[in-house]
């Protein structure tokens, strides 16, 4: 009886250590899925926060690239457009300059110079007018290289002519503003003399007038026909 019962109690404890042993085996596989699961989903989470942040990159990088380009093109045509102002100013100027050479009397050395100068400021005017800004600055820092001391007198004389034009534009515009307003105005008739209105004085009254100093009374008496009359000085 004892032998069989230490071997029934020795196959309950292997029973029973066999089944803790699946229990932590089992514990082990659900901590090991457990473990590749969230791994899995850290790294799902982790190129998904990639992907996002490198499409952001790329939007912001297009975005500034777009804002360059416009501004790059605003200041390209803001340029272009005074270019072109300044050569249709130039061109104006060598007109004048080379009309002044025709019609003055007797030319002279005075004349050619003007002509001269007319000539190289219509040359100017075409040359600008025939570049882009951008042909403009190349070949103008090219010039400046090789010869920079006809560079800075260019600049001088530039500068002078350009004061001038802009004065001479700016009286211009004055004296079309003025004669504007002077058509704009109606003139008066020469034959019509303005006359300023009389100013009203009051009149004020003389003492005499304020106050009497007597008053003659007449009264007349009853009687046959015949009236008395009655001198009283009343004193006011």
């Amino acid at each position: 009886m004892s032998d069989g019962s230490y071997a029934m109690g020795a196959g309950e404890s292997q029973e029973t250590r066999s089944g803790e042993s699946h229990v932590v085996d089992t514990a082990k596989q659900e901590a090991a899925d457990l473990k590749d699961t969230a791994t899995g989903a850290a790294k799902d989470v982790a190129g998904t926060a990639k992907d996002e942040a490198a499409s952001v990159a790329h939007e912001t990088k297009a975005q500034v690239t777009d804002l360059y380009h416009q501004a790059r093109d605003e200041i390209a045509d803001q340029a272009s457009k005074q270019q072109e102002r300044i050569a249709t100013g130039l061109s104006a100027l060598g007109d004048q300059l080379g009309s002044m050479a025709r019609t003055s009397d007797g030319g002279g050395i005075a004349g050619d110079l003007v002509q001269k100068v007319s000539e190289r400021v219509s040359g100017a005017a075409t040359w600008l007018s025939s570049r882009d800004p951008s042909a403009v600055m190349t070949d103008v820092k090219a010039f400046a290289r090789r010869r920079p001391g006809a560079f800075i007198g260019g600049a001088l004389v530039a500068g002078v002519l350009v004061g001038r034009l802009t004065r001479a534009l700016a009286a211009n515009a004055k004296d079309q503003s003025d004669a504007t307003a002077a058509t704009a105005k109606p003139a008066l008739p020469s034959n019509v003399t303005i006359v300023p209105p009389t100013p009203v004085v009051e009149r004020t009254p003389s003492y005499a007038e304020q106050t009497p100093v007597f008053s003659a009374s007449e009264s007349r008496l009853g009687g046959t026909g015949q009236g008395v009359s009655d001198e009283r000085y009343d004193s006011v």
